[in-house]
C-alpha cells in the first residue's frame, strides 16, 4: 500500500491529512469496505484531531481579544478600508472570520465537549458536523476571495459585491415584515449606495454588480489560489459540495462517504441501511477549514503590515 510521503506541498498538518489521505484512500468512494484503509485512516484521524481542537481553541481565544485583528495605519488594508468606506474591506474580514471559528468552534464542542473534557469521549452525529464544517469552509473561502487579489481596486470590489449579496438576501426575508414599521433605507437605496462608494473608489461599477457573487464562484478562485489541481478530490470546491450534500440531506452523499451496514427487512427487494460517521470522516471538512484559516491569515497578516516604519509613528 502507498504511504504517504512529507513534501513542501503538504506542509501544513491539514495540508499533510490531505495529501495522507489522498495517497492512502485514492478517492473517497476508494475509503469506504476496505477494513485495512479504514483502520489506517482511523488511526490518522486520531493523530490529526488533536491538533485541530488545539487550534481551534487557540482561534476561540484570539477572537474573544479585543482589537486582535485591528487594522494598522499605513497598510494596504487601511487603503482598501479607505476606498470601500463605510463598507470596509477589514470588517468584512472580521465579520467572516468571526463566523467561521464560531462553526469550527461548535464542531469542536459537539464532538468533544467544551475545553477540559478528555478527547477520547467523543461524540459524533450522523452529519450535522458536515453542516458546520461546510459552513466554516465557506466563510474562510469567502474571506480569501476577498483578500486574494494583488490589486486593491479587485479587493474593493469584491468586498462590495459581498454587501451587494447581503443586500439581496436581507430584503428577500424582512421585506414582507417591515411595511409600516417607520423609515427604512429601501434595498434599491443601499444598492445606488453601494454603487456610489465602488464608482468613488475604483472609477467604475461593473456589469451585473447587483448579483453579488456565487459560493461556487469563491470556491473555485480558492482553489485556483492555492493552485489545487480541480481533478482531484479534495479540493476546497469539492469538499464544500460533499458537505452541502450532508446538510441538505442528499442521499449521493451520505451513500458516497458514509460507513454502511445493511440487513435485511420483511419487504422483499427492500434492505434496511444503517449509515454512520467516524473520526476520520468528519476531520476532513473541519481540518480543511482549518487550513484555509491558516491561509487567509498570512494573507491578512500580509495586507495589514504598515509599508514603511514611519507609518506606525505618530
Amino acid at each position: 500500500m502507498a504511504k504517504a510521503t512529507r513534501t513542501s506541498a503538504c506542509s501544513t498538518p491539514a495540508r499533510q491529512y490531505a495529501c495522507e489521505l489522498s495517497v492512502a484512500a485514492g478517492s473517497v468512494q476508494g475509503v469506504s469496505g476496505d477494513p485495512e484503509l479504514e483502520q489506517q485512516m482511523e488511526r490518522l484521524a486520531q493523530e490529526r484531531w488533536p491538533e485541530v481542537v488545539a487550534i481551534v481553541d487557540a482561534l476561540a481565544g484570539r477572537a474573544d481579544r479585543q482589537g486582535e485583528w485591528a487594522t494598522n495605519a499605513g497598510s494596504p488594508l487601511a487603503g482598501d478600508d479607505r476606498n470601500s468606506a463605510p463598507y470596509q474591506v477589514s470588517h468584512a474580514f472580521q465579520l467572516l472570520l468571526n463566523a467561521g471559528i464560531d462553526n469550527l468552534n461548535a464542531v469542536r464542542h459537539l464532538i468533544f465537549g467544551r475545553p477540559g473534557r478528555p478527547l477520547e469521549r467523543a461524540v459524533l452525529h450522523q452529519a450535522a458536523h458536515f453542516t458546520l464544517g461546510r459552513d466554516a469552509i465557506a466563510n474562510f473561502a469567502t474571506v480569501l476571495w476577498i483578500l486574494g487579489p494583488e490589486r486593491r481596486a479587485v479587493r474593493v470590489e469584491r468586498t462590495l459585491r459581498w454587501h451587494a449579496k447581503n443586500v439581496s438576501d436581507q430584503h428577500a426575508v424582512i421585506d414582507r415584515f417591515s411595511q409600516g414599521t417607520g423609515p427604512h433605507r429601501t434595498k434599491e437605496q443601499k444598492m445606488l449606495r453601494l454603487e456610489e462608494v465602488l464608482r468613488r473608489g475604483n472609477g467604475v461599477v461593473p456589469e451585473k454588480f447587483r448579483r453579488g457573487y456565487f459560493d461556487s464562484e469563491v470556491m473555485k478562485y480558492v482553489d485556483s489560489l492555492r493552485g489545487v489541481d480541480p481533478d482531484r478530490a479534495l479540493t476546497s470546491h469539492f469538499i464544500w459540495q460533499l458537505c452541502s450534500g450532508f446538510a441538505h440531506g442528499r442521499p449521493w452523499a451520505q451513500l458516497s462517504f458514509l460507513e454502511q451496514e445493511t440487513k435485511p427487512t420483511n419487504d422483499d427487494g427492500i434492505l434496511h441501511l444503517r449509515m454512520t460517521s467516524n473520526l476520520m470522516r468528519a476531520l476532513a471538512a473541519p481540518m480543511h477549514a482549518v487550513d484555509l484559516c491558516e491561509q487567509l491569515l498570512n494573507r491578512h497578516e500580509k495586507l495589514n503590515t504598515p509599508l514603511f516604519a514611519s507609518a506606525t509613528l505618530g
